[in-house]
């Protein structure tokens, strides 16, 4: 699954595998090479990554806690 969020550099899309992270893309995004799956706004490991990077952008945030598997 994936989403997007903006960002100060752009828009970023978010991809989740299995429960965990597997990239954060800047525009221009891939259009063929990784699984991507359905767009899901509201996934719980994909919200918190809008969350937390949006918070990092805010300055507010220095360390993030997220599931990953790059």
């Amino acid at each position: 699954m994936w989403t997007l969020t903006d960002s100060p550099v752009g828009q970023l899309r978010i991809v989740e595998h299995g429960g965990a992270i597997t990239a954060i893309e800047f525009e221009p995004f891939r259009t063929t090479g990784r699984p991507l799956g359905e767009r899901s706004d509201d996934h719980p490991v994909l919200a918190a990554a809008v969350a937390q990077l949006a918070a990092y952008f805010a300055r507010d945030l220095k360390e993030f806690d997220l599931p990953l598997a790059p």
